[in-house]
């Protein structure tokens, strides 16, 4: 058999697939025609665009296209897959078994969109099989000659069983090395009602935890085949891991932790994102030694995404949150006493902060008690990482698709624009000097596009920073430098040596509080 995977990017609340992440949905499906001794091709879209690919896989037996994004970003080092890309991909490739998988089956927006299209039975039209189950579980009972239903259910001895093989994929990645490999700890979310517009309780109805055994054989395969770059990335809530309905399992996750740094040899990154400011404030203790396990153990540069979407009581109310304003500003004091210590220059672990329009409750008044929220930020010694300000994309199936949109007028959209130029001059310029103060020097920054004679690059991990370097370089290979200058989103080196090793911080940060 021959079979290709073309790998068109994953974006969801808690799974990134956009280079340099890879998503473990494409590395499960190498893995399985792995298992069964196919040696699979791999395309990036982008690869597929650049090359003009799209009529190249006729010859094949079977092609798995892989796409969706259910969360509104910007990318540096990759574009996602377009809808019209789909009809491009299916017509030109009549011949083989076409199967399509990722989350593109829930509902399409093209940017600037805010409500998704329903577009699964056009996926039926352009693809002979489309998953809206477990990707893996199909494809395994495809392979071994079953007729697997498209809604299939996850069975978890799969993983299990094409463990040695996870991490197959990665030297066919374009930027192998230099690749993160997203790590899923649990689909789905822990709460029992969910936020208003997120798409994580649709998509997985029922929260499920992988085990600390199945973790490990994942990560020892991809330590196997030279994967050093990793990020637990698939849960949205890194703190409930291991828990249960009375609370947090610290332990569970000291147990992972130690589990990586002893599987990985020559480990580069370790990062995570998602943790809930409601759980926080239901369990402080043990989040906190929870957060001490993730800073002890953590690569510099990490961070803890915050989902706080608004300051605005009443916005968080109706969107069902499950937190207040000020167990907001509780959350971003504890992870700072905890996080905030230095490694080789770099903060080991840093708060970011989510904020989203277009949500139930919202006025006008919202964008000034976000701006207020944030100016009383600015005044306390805290940092954060990085603020990401979007527009709610509305999926069916949430509570928010059930509700009468916002009016986007004229007036609104330019207090939204208006607002996030505000954040960028006003918050985001003096806190990354906060952050990165000048003289920083920060390793494998990993060069991505020139602009003129600036070469912009930024280092592996969760949310990186873009760094500017006065001079054209050779893309690709990673380079050291140090801080000289600070934009609103961005800063600027200059080119240093290697600065070596220096105090690991791993001491006990439980005091700081």
């Amino acid at each position: 058999m021959k079979a290709a995977i073309i790998d068109g990017y994953v974006d969801e609340p808690a799974h990134l697939g956009v280079p340099p992440f890879i998503s473990a949905y494409a590395r499960y499906a190498h893995a399985v025609y792995a298992y069964f001794g196919v040696d699979a091709a791999y395309y990036t879209i982008d690869q597929i665009r650049e090359k003009d690919l799209w009529s190249q896989f006729d010859h094949l037996d079977q092609i798995m296209v892989i796409g969706g994004t259910t969360v509104p970003g910007k990318y540096v080092a990759g574009n996602p897959l377009q809808w019209k890309e789909i009809s491009i991909l299916s017509q030109s490739n009549p011949h083989p078994l076409r199967i399509f998988s990722g989350t593109m089956t829930f509902g399409f927006a093209n940017r600037g969109r805010l409500r998704t299209m329903p577009v699964l039975e056009e996926l039926r039209k352009a693809f002979d099989c489309v998953i809206t189950g477990n990707l893996e579980t199909f494809l395994f009972h495809l392979l071994h000659g079953d007729n697997p239903e498209e809604s299939i259910p996850r069975e978890d001895s799969i993983l299990r069983t094409i463990a040695v093989h996870l991490g197959s994929l990665l030297p066919k990645h374009p930027l192998f090395p230099y690749v993160i490999n997203e790590i899923e700890l649990s689909t789905g979310c822990e709460r029992k009602e969910h936020c208003s517009f997120c798409t994580e309780p649709v998509i997985y109805p029922v929260h499920a935890q992988r085990t600390l055994a199945s973790i490990q054989d994942e990560i020892q395969s991809i330590a196997a085949y030279g994967g050093r770059y990793l990020r637990l990335g698939r849960a949205t809530n890194i703190l409930a891991y291991g828990g249960s309905d009375q609370g947090p399992n610290p332990e569970t996750i000291e147990h992972l932790y130690q589990m990586i740094r002893e599987s990985v040899p020559g480990l580069k990154v370790l990062h995570t994102d998602n943790a809930h400011v409601g759980y926080m404030a239901k369990y402080p203790k043990a989040c906190q030694m929870i957060l001490e396990t993730i800073a002890r153990y953590n690569t510099p540069g990490d961070g803890l995404s915050l989902g706080i979407e608004s300051f605005d009581e009443r916005v968080l109310k109706k969107n069902n949150k499950g937190f207040s304003r000020q167990q907001a500003f509780d959350a971003l004091k504890m992870i700072n006493a905890i996080g905030a210590i230095r490694e080789k220059g770099i903060p080991k672990l840093l708060p970011g902060i989510n904020l989203l329009f277009g949500l139930i409750g919202e006025s006008l008044d919202t964008y000034s008690i976000n701006q207020e929220a944030l100016q009383l930020i600015s005044k306390q010694a805290w940092m954060v990482r990085r603020v990401n300000i979007r527009q709610a994309m509305i999926f069916p199936g949430t509570p928010l698709a059930n509700q009468k949109p916002p009016k986007n007028n004229l007036k609104s959209r330019n207090r939204f624009y208006h607002f996030k130029e505000w954040v960028r001059k006003e918050f985001d310029h003096p806190m990354l000097k906060k952050v990165f103060p000048e003289g920083t020097h920060i390793e494998e920054v990993i060069p991505e596009y020139h602009d003129g004679m600036i070469t912009f690059g930024r280092p592996l991990g969760s949310y990186p920073i873009l760094i500017g370097i006065r001079e054209k370089i050779p893309l690709g290979s990673p380079v050291n430098v140090q801080v000289t200058e600070h934009g609103y989103r961005s800063i600027t080196g200059v080119l240093v040596p290697s600065i070596g090793d220096s105090c690991d911080c791993t001491k006990d940060a439980r005091s700081r509080i």
